[in-house]
């Protein structure tokens, strides 16, 4: 062990620089020596040859042997390494033999120890020569296991101080010493180890110190905030030419605000498109090789040093050093998860940052949250993001021992944010991202720097007024944007003095621009616009002198914004001044030309408008809207021009030839720069598409293969559960999901036909059956789905609010995570543990919501999946070329009639008056009859869009007299020609991300395509698009039978029709005869709580046959009539006032005959007697009695009928009575 170990020799010799010193035999006396003690009398061969072999590992060349007897010093006596064997006679040992000996040992192990820092015993029995070598297994701790581990460390360490290459060697002996030495007993070497494992996979990348610098700049970060900041001046710039439009007066129409409409919107950055998880197609730029390599490394680092530190001792130099470690790896991978787009990972190492760090003053931290906060401004969605920050930070910490004491403002809403991750307003995130940018400028520590990432000051101010410009700048333009123009003013006033104090020229030039954009919202008048023209005009002059580095794309962006707000201020004043000055005398002149001072102002303005947006033009030449500017400024001239010339013809007979020519002039330059031919935006964007499904394949942790082996047999298993069925925007695709582990992730859009997202659903579902080991988890745009199919069945505590990860689909069932119900949001790995454990208690829905859910997944599966049900196969005539597309890509149909169905008219009209795509054949001779097969929805949209063909078609079309069947195909092929025609002038892509005229051109551009007919039959019956009366009855019975089934108890109810409108006149009678004060008759809280149901069946019943309940129950019922003597009338005054009773029926008889006579009676319907029907005019000349009850309901219910199903006073009535 020693050999391996080394020596614990001493080792005596001379300092550097002393002279040699020559012994009497001629030896150096300089030369290294050791010292041993012993005894002459015991001077044997095992002392000599113990001696001899420390020498020989050491290379020491001699020995000074210090004899002594009984503690008294003999002598000394020097020794040479080589005549150590021949001290005595005879020869103590041979050290030939020895040499010989260790060399077969040492190669004996090196044949046999193959195993990388395994420990093995080497023995010798006492009797035998034999050497015996075991290896112990890997599993097992033993006393030795310990030692192996330090001598694993010892050997690590030898190998990192010779700055050997084999760096993976040493990498290997540290990790085995982790493992296998005592971390209870001897806590500070594993800490050191993992301190020593850490470093080698970070030593190389922070060795050069470009890697700080790198992570500062942050090259990747502020070419996608360049991207923002852009998209930021074209939205500014859209909304300055909007709001100078709505003040609600009059205007000249610009020809850019009649082109505006045509002129397609800025496609949206691909940072905007991945940084919200809004589509799983856009990606973010993947990592280079070296990048990728760089992030594992501190990956591993991170763990090593976090499990150091739950090891070492507090306040000690390995504790400093692994904390200083930690911290770097977690700024180093926050910054690379940002460039990745994983912001809950980069904000979750972020936090962990603040919370290590001894105080807030350390500028490369607040700056990396400000540039998070940043980032957060553009998200829409959250949820992906409080996954990955929940994931992370899973990982705990030593709790450690915290000296911060006042905590920032921006840090406690940072905080806050991060707890709950809800969506917040973009001002928020503005708000923590200028704070924090604030706190490096305002810092009294702001040399506080990350030990392992240090940068000089100079880059640090560099990156610091980068960010606080652009979270300033972004905080002010949302002022502004959002209408608090008076705040955005004050705030871009001390921007401009803050930015100046700092020394930011191009901060300071946007504060200006802001303040122009403020000053031209709220020009009413010239002084308005002369402020806002200043204001931009001096940013101009201050951009065109700026020695600030900034951006060669943002300096040009920024020149063209100011640019063309300078065309928009002076096209503005014109506007206003041709407006409100054009009232001064024709003859009131200030020039030969007879130009009023109006006009000349005017003329003046829009020359400079044009000015500004010819340079404009010059820095962007490809811009459409640029060109379309140009063109409004032509336009604009040439209708000044063309209106003065109309005042001097009304007054002199004579015309300006010259004046003429310019208008001319300017009208052609108006055409020359319109751009003719552009890519136009053919749908609305928020109609078309919106609607999608979004699905997750769960695999379980105990399945055998990975993901990406499940991928394509799950793929081609769907195809066939859904061969043959036509899609109505795209087919649904899987993809491996690379941020959740053992996960499959389709997406699709559904379009217009909502039964496509249940016919995939139902396909999963019955993968589900086929395979036991998959989870499968679906929503929509409008979330979980399946809860609103199963509204009517939800359980209490199920809510949009914590309905998240708790909806799945498993072996062919509806599953529901009841655990926890009170939490908000459940992490889907704790949702899917309780899915799929069989310990677990059961998340089966209950049998009515797993019910009511799986029939609509059959009615899916056996009506709508069927080709025969949902499709629609129908005769259309149509050019060759519009078959052989048809042919050749089916599903271009889709598109083409989700063109023809959201076609713009005026744009419609213009591109289908060309035809360029599919030219129509000049006789109907050359058109061609096919079978199209649609959806019955693609049929419903295209048969009932009222459109009259374009001229190209007028020749091809039937006449009036022609076939039915012949003028319904030409028909449906011209609306599906059209379509296709829109399509391929759109820049509509398919599924895949290609253009649809691109592979559109390509089938065309084919000679190996040609077009195959198919043979003829009639159009499938389309009866199904018309419903009748009888069919709508059967629908609602339908209904209302499954509601039965639903609600069982109802049934138990039916028959007592005439008991709920007995308690309806009941309610009215209580109603009268309640007292009441001054705020009215209260409901009581029996009659506001009733359960009351209501039976239409039986109540019509009831009034077919004018029975108003049961016979008995109507003869048994005080008459309210009754109760109203009763209440007025004491019975005990009968008997004393029999008189004045006679009297009384006299006086009523009389009132009887004369209403009997009058047509109140009438007004009345008298009870059927029993046994005898109403009769119409069987009037016996008696005044028969009235049921009050009877006409109060009969009443209600006419009143209720006339109300048509709206609000109106009796059902308010009824309401309010707790019916």
């Amino acid at each position: 062990m020693e050999m391996l170990l080394g020596s614990n020799t001493v080792i005596f010799k001379h300092k550097e620089g002393e002279e040699s010193i020559m012994d009497e035999v001629g030896t150096d006396a300089s030369t290294s020596v050791t010292l041993n003690s012993a005894d002459r009398s015991k001077l044997n061969s095992l002392a000599c040859l113990d001696t001899w072999l420390d020498n020989v590992m050491n290379n020491l060349d001699q020995t000074a042997f210090c004899y002594h007897q009984d503690g008294h010093v003999q002598g000394y006596q020097m020794v040479r390494t080589e005549d150590l064997p021949f001290v005595q006679e005879p020869e103590l040992f041979d050290a030939h033999a020895v040499f010989d000996n260790a060399q077969t040992i040492l190669s004996f192990l090196q044949e046999h120890c193959v195993d990388e820092a395994q420990t093995y015993w080497l023995t010798k029995s006492a009797i035998s020569s034999k050497v015996h070598l075991f290896q112990l297994p890997t599993n097992m701790y033993t006393t030795a296991d310990h030692t192996v581990g330090m001598l694993c460390f010892q050997l690590a360490n030898s190998i990192v101080g010779a700055n050997n290459q084999d760096v993976r060697r040493a990498q290997r002996l540290y990790s085995k010493c982790i493992q296998m030495v005592d971390s209870k007993a001897f806590p500070d070497v594993a800490a050191q180890a993992c301190l020593a494992l850490g470093t080698t996979f970070i030593r190389k990348h922070l060795k050069s110190g470009l890697l700080a610098l790198r992570l500062l700049d942050s090259d990747a970060d502020s070419g996608l905030r360049t991207n923002a900041m852009l998209d930021e001046l074209s939205t500014a710039l859209d909304a300055c030419e909007t709001f100078s439009k709505q003040d609600g007066k009059p205007k000249i129409a610009s020809l850019f605000e009649i082109a505006q409409r045509y002129i397609p919107t800025k496609p949206e950055s691909k940072h905007a498109k991945w940084i919200d998880g809004s589509s799983v197609d856009d990606t973010p730029p993947p990592l280079l090789d070296d990048e990728a390599q760089e992030k594992e490394d501190f990956e591993q680092a991170l763990a090593i040093f976090a499990q150091g530190l739950n090891w070492v001792r507090e306040d000690t130099p390995t504790d400093s050093n692994l904390l200083d470690g930690l911290l770097a790896c977690y700024y180093v991978l926050s910054h690379f998860a940002t460039h990745e787009g994983k912001l809950g990972t980069a904000f979750s190492y972020a936090h962990k940052l603040l919370k290590l760090l001894p105080s807030y003053q350390y500028p490369q931290v607040n700056l990396l949250v400000a540039k998070l906060h940043l980032r957060l401004t553009s998200v829409q969605q959250m949820g992906i993001y409080r996954d990955q920050f929940a994931t992370t930070e899973r990982t705990r910490l030593k709790p450690r021992t915290s000296t911060k004491v006042q905590v920032p403002a921006w840090v406690q809403m940072s905080a806050a944010f991060a707890a709950t991750w809800t969506l917040v307003d973009k001002e928020q995130h503005l708000n923590i991202a200028v704070a924090s940018a604030m706190h490096v400028g305002t810092s009294t520590a702001a040399n506080h720097m990350l030990s392992l990432l240090s940068v000089g000051r100079d880059r640090l101010n560099n990156s610091f007024r980068a960010t606080l410009r652009d979270a300033y700048v972004s905080q002010t333009r949302h002022f502004v944007v959002s209408g608090r123009h008076t705040k955005g003013a004050r705030h871009a006033e001390q921007g401009l003095v803050l930015f100046a104090s700092i020394g930011d020229d191009a901060a300071a030039i946007e504060m200006r621009v802001l303040l122009g954009e403020i000053a031209l919202r709220h020009a009413h008048h010239s002084i308005g616009y002369h402020k806002a023209i200043g204001a931009f005009t001096k940013a101009l002059l201050d951009l065109k002198t700026s020695r600030t580095d900034m951006d060669n794309v943002w300096r040009q962006a920024l020149q063209v914004h100011i640019l063309l707000l300078l065309r928009l201020a002076h096209a503005q004043h014109a506007l206003y001044l041709q407006e409100h000055l054009s009232r001064e005398s024709l003859y009131s002149v200030d020039d030969a030309s007879a130009w009023t001072a109006a006009q000349s102002a005017v003329r003046v303005e829009l020359k400079k408008c044009l000015s500004y947006s010819q340079d404009a033009l010059a820095l962007t030449p490809a811009s459409a809207k640029t060109k379309w500017r140009v063109a409004d400024s032509h336009y604009l001239l040439s209708s000044l021009y063309s209106s003065h010339l109309g005042l001097q013809n009304s007054y002199n007979a004579s015309v300006d030839v010259d004046l003429m020519r310019t208008c001319e002039e300017h009208y052609e330059a108006a055409l020359a720069a319109m751009p003719l031919t552009f890519d136009s935006t053919m749908f609305p964007a928020a109609e078309v598409g919106q609607d999608f499904l979004e699905c997750f394949i769960h695999l379980d942790e105990s399945s055998d293969l990975e993901a990406s082996a499940y991928c394509a047999s799950m793929q081609s298993e769907l195809d066939m559960l859904l061969k043959g069925y036509i899609w109505q925007k795209e087919p649904l695709t899987l993809e491996v999901a690379e941020d959740m582990p053992l996960a499959l992730r389709g997406k699709m859009y559904v379009g217009d036909n909502v039964e496509d997202e249940w016919v995939a659903t139902a396909a999963l579902n019955m993968l589900t059956k086929k395979h036991s080991n998959i989870t499968v988890q679906v929503r929509d745009a409008d979330g979980e789905f399946l809860l609103i199919e199963a509204a009517e069945a939800l359980p209490s505590w199920l809510n949009p609010d914590n309905s998240a990860n708790r909806v799945f689909l498993r072996r062919g069932h509806l599953h529901i995570v009841q655990q926890n119900p009170t939490e908000r949001h459940m992490e889907l790995r704790t949702a899917l543990s309780f899915v799929t454990s069989p310990t677990m208690p059961s998340t089966r829905a209950n049998k009515v919501m797993d019910s009511i859910v799986l029939d609509r997944l059959h009615h899916a599966q056996s009506y709508s999946m069927q080709r025969e049900i949902n499709c629609h196969v129908v005769q259309c005539t149509l050019p060759p070329n519009v078959a052989l597309v048809f042919q050749a890509l089916p599903h271009s149909v889709a598109y083409a009639v989700e063109a023809f169905y959201y076609r713009e008219p005026t744009e419609a009209t213009v591109v289908c008056r060309k035809m360029h795509w599919f030219p129509v054949p000049s006789t109907p001779k050359e058109m061609v009859t096919t079978m199209v097969p649609l959806t019955r929805c693609m049929y419903a949209q295209v048969k009932q869009q009222q459109f009259a063909p374009p001229k190209p078609f007028h020749h091809v079309m039937p006449s009036p007299q022609a076939d039915a069947s012949k003028a319904a195909a030409a028909e449906l092929g011209m609306k599906l020609t059209c379509g296709l025609e829109l399509l391929c002038n759109s820049r509509v892509q398919d599924w895949r991300g290609v253009m649809w005229r691109e592979r559109i051109g390509a089938a065309i551009g084919d000679p190996s395509r040609k077009f195959e007919p198919s043979p003829l039959r009639p159009s499938d019956d389309d009866s199904w698009l018309y419903v009748t009366p009888e069919g709508l009855e059967a629908m609602l019975d339908e209904a209302d039978s499954k509601l039965k089934e639903l609600s069982p108890e109802d049934d138990a109810n039916e028959g007592g029709g005439g008991d709920e409108l007995q308690n309806m006149a009941s309610l009215f009678d209580k109603f009268v005869h309640d007292m009441s004060d001054y705020e009215g008759v209260a409901p009581t809280e029996s009659a506001t709580q009733a359960d009351v149901s209501f039976n239409m069946d039986t109540l019509m019943e009831i009034l077919k046959s004018g029975n108003l309940g049961d016979d008995a129950n109507v003869d048994d019922r005080a008459s309210p009539a009754r109760d109203f003597d009763d209440y007025f009338f004491d019975s005990e005054d009968e008997d004393d006032d029999v008189a004045i009773d006679a009297e009384m029926d006299a006086m009523m008889d009389e009132m009887d005959t004369e209403l009997q006579q009058s047509k109140m009676a009438k007004s009345f319907v008298p009870p059927p007697r029993r046994g005898h029907p109403i009769v119409d005019g069987s009037d016996d000349g008696t005044i028969q009695p009235v049921d009050v009850d009877f006409n109060l309901v009969s009443n209600l219910l006419a009143s209720v009928a006339s109300q048509d199903g709206n609000a109106g006073p009796v059902s308010n009535i009824l309401r309010d009575l707790g019916f």
